[in-house]
């Protein structure tokens, strides 16, 4: 994401791109001081009933521990969802800067496709 950044504030502008990453930054910061919340209070319940809390604190134990096994699913499900989002978008970003830099640096008249970059990353 952070390879973005210069294209996304050319486009958005200095005052409208300044200020979405303020507002990025504050339901960041919201959403870790929740997780946090949630793992205290996890920690008030295990010092009361210790074996009904896990002792591990993954993002699925939360869930589990809030929304029971169903909550766990979900959040892990959504988990590998995103991680495989992220690498595809990597391979996809990674194959496009391959792709132009063989396009401006070789004199190679052979125009290579995107899937075949692609392919030889994996």
């Amino acid at each position: 994401a952070v390879l973005f950044l210069p294209k996304a504030f050319a486009q958005g502008g200095l005052a409208f791109a300044t200020a979405g990453m303020i507002i990025v930054c504050y339901v960041s910061i919201v959403g870790m001081l929740a997780l946090l919340s949630c793992i205290e209070t996890m920690h008030l319940r295990a010092s009361k009933a210790p074996t009904l809390v896990p002792q591990s604190h993954s993002f699925g134990d939360i869930a589990a521990h809030a929304f029971g096994p169903l909550g766990r699913t979900a959040i892990n499900v959504s988990l590998v969802l995103s991680q495989l989002g992220f690498c595809c978008a990597y391979l996809i970003f990674i194959s496009g800067v391959g792709q132009r830099l063989i396009e401006s640096y070789s004199s190679c008249a052979v125009q290579m496709p995107l899937w075949q970059l692609i392919v030889v990353q994996l």
